[in-house]
């Protein structure tokens, strides 16, 4: 049978009591011995008690045995040479007990039980005058620095030992991102440097001539891109003859107007190198719309539902005199009947977007397309018109350029904007009454080149 065996390791002698009262002038203690769990459990002498408590004894005497170790807060006193005497300074030479009043530096806190500094972060020693960092601790090409036992970080990296970034997202010019995990900038193709300040261009191609302040190309007017290389297209005719197998859909346009580019619908089919600025296939998009609206535009031009290029957009490409354009009228109906025609020296001026064509389009039986040469743009909460009883863009539920609100022999203005019912849009007194499908197409006149003014 396993037996222990339990020896009391320290009695306080209490040598004088009287009325009452007691003094205590001796502290004993015990040396005994178990098994210690550090050192594969081989037996040792023990003195299970802290260092403040060990520097109190005034003896030593022997103690008894343990066959197995005590659980404990601390860790006890082992030894292979054990100490028994009743001299006090003896015990306390042992146990080095001497009178501690260190002086702990760098903001280390002095504690008397045992007698230490503990230190500050980075430093060591007794007295915490040694910097325990080294120079492998410095992430970041950060460098120590010995006389404050600190990392002397770049300045876009902090902490105690650079590892953390020192960066913020408003740090990063010229529209960059921040990385935070390389604590850097992705900038633009454009700039570099840690926050996206340094012009990384060095030049321009085909005569270019690069603004450092702004590390930018300006590019003579055939060329484009970031450093002059991607031969511009003016508009849908520059696309088609630079590749007759274009085909019919979004393109991004660079004129005087739009140098950062405009996306405009070309038809490289029917009448090859032409914007269509109006698009119309069905009664899903309405083009019952207000003056802000037909100004800006409305619809997708990659989707087969139509739109409305904006009569901001075409003002800007068209006014210009210098170059001279034309407009295209096509309708069809739901069979097989189709009809279109072509007006000369279009553009439209003004802020109300006035329309300037030579002549109208006839479609018989009196049908006029384009006859109010002069008059400006109207919708249903701008009145334009000029007749003072009537709205016309209110009427036919579409804004337009009117000569008149009563098409046909009246001399009106068939609005090619009107509201989509059911059979089409009316177009009387043409023939047929109702067409369901309009396209309204610009172009440049034969022989007009396009001019580019950075």
């Amino acid at each position: 049978m396993h037996s222990t065996q339990w020896v009391s390791f320290i009695t306080a002698v209490v040598i004088a009591s009287w009325y009452g009262f007691a003094s205590v002038t001796a502290f004993s203690c015990s040396f005994g011995r178990e098994p210690n769990p550090k050192e594969n459990g081989i037996l040792r002498w023990v003195m299970p008690l802290n260092h403040r408590l060990r520097c109190q004894c005034t003896s030593i005497y022997p103690g008894g045995m343990n066959t197995y170790t005590p659980e404990r807060g601390f860790d006890p006193f082992y030894t292979d040479h054990p100490l028994f005497t009743d001299l006090k300074i003896e015990i306390d030479n042992y146990f080095e007990c001497e009178n501690c009043s260190l002086t702990c530096a760098h903001g280390g806190r002095f504690i008397d039980d045992p007698c230490h500094c503990s230190c500050a972060q980075n430093w060591a020693g007794k007295t915490c005058t040694e910097c325990a960092l080294t120079t492998q601790d410095c992430a970041n090409d950060g460098s120590l620095n010995y006389a404050t036992c600190t990392c002397d970080c770049p300045w876009y990296w902090k902490g105690n030992t650079c590892t953390e970034c020192a960066l913020q997202t408003n740090d990063c010019a010229h529209d960059g991102s921040l990385n935070d995990a390389a604590c850097t900038c992705d900038c633009p193709r454009n700039w570099k440097g840690i926050t996206c300040t340094e012009c990384a261009l060095t030049g321009c191609e085909n005569n270019g001539t690069l603004d450092a302040a702004t590390c930018t190309c300006t590019c003579l007017k055939q060329w484009m891109g970031i450093t002059c290389t991607e031969t511009r297209h003016y508009d849908c005719q520059d696309y088609f003859k630079a590749n007759s197998d274009s085909t019919t859909g979004v393109y991004t346009i660079y004129t005087s107007k739009y140098p950062q580019g405009l996306d405009v619908y070309c038809d490289m089919n029917w009448w090859s190198g032409s914007i269509v600025i109006q698009r119309r296939s069905s009664g899903d998009l309405k083009f019952t719309r207000g003056w802000d609206e037909y100004r800006d535009g409305f619809g997708d031009l990659s989707s087969t539902g139509g739109h409305w290029l904006g009569n901001e957009k075409v003002r800007k490409l068209t006014e210009d005199q210098n170059t001279k354009w034309e407009i295209q009228v096509k309708v069809w109906d739901s069979g097989t009947h189709q009809w279109s025609d072509i007006i000369s020296n279009f553009r439209l001026s003004g802020e109300n977007y006035t329309l300037h064509v030579d002549g109208s389009v006839d479609c018989g039986n009196g049908g006029v397309f384009f006859s109010a040469h002069g008059k400006p743009f109207s919708t249903h909460d701008r009145d334009n018109d000029g007749d003072d009883r009537k709205n016309c863009a209110e009427e036919s539920n579409g804004g337009w350029w009117f000569d008149g609100c009563d098409a046909g022999s009246n001399g009106g203005e068939i609005n090619l904007n009107a509201e989509y019912i059911s059979d089409g849009i009316s177009i009387a007194p043409c023939e047929p009454l109702y067409y369901r499908n309009t396209r309204l197409k610009i172009k440049r006149m034969s022989g007009e080149t396009q001019t580019f003014t950075p």
